[in-house]
């Protein structure tokens, strides 16, 4: 496999893209993993916050 970089899409002209697609998805379900994602990402990021406001809660001086 090749990979391409910056300058060499720069140096062609033209971007490279593979239009390999898995059989049997729709968008709907590229949409379901996006949110789903976007979600789990949320929560992840409000439960740190919430450890690191204890954390910094449990040591104050």
């Amino acid at each position: 496999m090749r990979t391409a970089t910056m300058s060499m899409i720069k140096k062609q002209g033209v971007p490279i893209r593979k239009d390999e697609f898995q059989g049997g998805v729709s968008f709907d379900s590229i949409i379901d993993l996006y949110l789903f994602d976007k979600r789990l990402r949320q929560m992840m990021l409000d439960a740190l916050e919430r450890i690191e406001n204890l954390h910094s809660y449990r040591n104050r001086p």
